[in-house]
């Protein structure tokens, strides 16, 4: 059995971005994906990772 790949993905300053989200949606099965979103407010991006299964790859870091 192999283990996924990962991927890191670090963006900032993206409020809303559909592609991470298709991205998110459609590697997930596939790849250990990790999103470090760095932010100065909460983003329409943070909030639909955070609600998500497995959000647990989402992280954030504010100013």
């Amino acid at each position: 059995m192999s283990s996924k790949k990962k991927i890191f993905y670090i963006v900032s300053h993206v409020y809303k971005a559909l592609a991470f989200e298709w991205i998110a949606q459609g590697l997930k099965d596939h790849y250990d994906l990790t999103f470090v979103l760095l932010n100065s407010t909460d983003s329409a991006l943070e909030k639909i990772f955070k609600h998500k299964k497995n959000s647990r790859n989402a992280h954030t870091v504010s100013e």
